[in-house]
């Protein structure tokens, strides 16, 4: 293969990744605080994206789901065992649209936390429901002496993490920002009472070879 055409493929697949549809970050609207517990407000009709493997079969959502910008979406498109290597791969992405206004508590606030944090210990739960709550708020997001937040992802601890969001205290789901330690993301209740259709429309597939194919 010549220099030449290496470069025009080379051009070729820049270009198209240049093109692709997308925002840059979760849309937020406002944020607000309630009993001194900070809220991300996502206004009705924002876009977000979610990322598959080529093999997912797409059915209807879980009880709860986690989506985020269209860079964050495309590197899910691989296995889950590769997808922290975050490069892309074989899979698609989907867009979704909010069918109402959402009220997403911020993980990324300390004051958050910690409010968090008092809320389990002095609720009506049994002692051993406390302390494994305690313990999944501290895993995921763990603060330490100088209130700096480190998140550490987990699949099975974030599932725990986004249960309790949803049923123990019954939020819409969970926001929280890019950190040295993870990127930004968003994790939504009952999706598919939330978002349009529960299909989402196809944006992009990525070949084996790792490109993206419009749709």
């Amino acid at each position: 293969m010549s220099y030449s055409f290496k470069f025009k493929a080379f051009k070729i697949v820049l270009l198209s990744f240049l093109a692709l549809p997308g925002q840059a970050e979760i849309e937020i609207e406002s944020s607000e605080r309630l009993n001194g517990i900070k809220f991300q407000i996502m206004a009705k009709n924002t876009e977000v994206y979610k990322g598959f493997p080529k093999e997912t079969h797409l059915g209807s959502f879980p009880d709860m789901a986690w989506f985020g910008d269209y860079d964050v979406a495309q590197c899910y498109t691989k296995p889950r065992d590769e997808a922290s290597k975050m490069q892309c791969a074989n899979g698609f992405v989907l867009k979704y649209k909010t069918t109402s206004e959402l009220r997403l508590v911020d993980l990324g606030d300390v004051r958050t936390l910690q409010l968090l944090h008092e809320d389990i210990v002095s609720s009506d739960l049994p002692p051993v429901s406390k302390n494994q709550y305690v313990s999944i708020l501290e895993q995921t997001f763990s603060l330490d002496h100088e209130n700096q937040i480190t998140r550490i992802s987990e699949r099975e601890l974030d599932k725990d993490l986004a249960k309790m969001i949803c049923r123990t205290f019954a939020y819409d789901g969970y926001y929280a920002p890019k950190m040295t330690s993870f990127h930004e993301e968003l994790m939504i209740c009952h999706p598919g009472h939330k978002l349009s259709d529960g299909i989402g429309e196809m944006v992009t597939s990525f070949n084996r070879y790792g490109s993206p194919v419009r749709e």
